[in-house]
């Protein structure tokens, strides 16, 4: 039986026996594609996995519902971010 889990927040759970591993490639074209724009938080998920559904989601086919997801991830992340610079000041 296969333990792997797909790291990628938004996945939809398909039933697979196909994996791909999480390289700085991956990483790259998922960046370049921007349907993965929260790099950072995935790079110390390096050498996991995720499963192929995600994978050709994010890096092959480019898809929105990943693009979408990314940009309101980048959305909440710089929202917190000034939400903290103004506690410490």
């Amino acid at each position: 039986m296969d333990s792997k889990q797909c790291i990628v927040e938004i996945c939809e759970g398909i039933s697979t026996s196909r994996w791909k591993k999480i390289t700085e490639t991956v990483l790259n074209k998922a960046e370049a594609n921007r349907t993965l724009l929260c790099i950072t938080s995935y790079k110390s998920h390096k050498d996991e996995y995720m499963c192929m559904s995600c994978y050709n989601s994010i890096v092959v086919n480019k898809s929105s519902k990943f693009k979408e997801h990314a940009v309101e991830w980048e959305r909440r992340r710089r929202n917190d971010d000034v939400w903290k610079h103004r506690t410490v000041n």
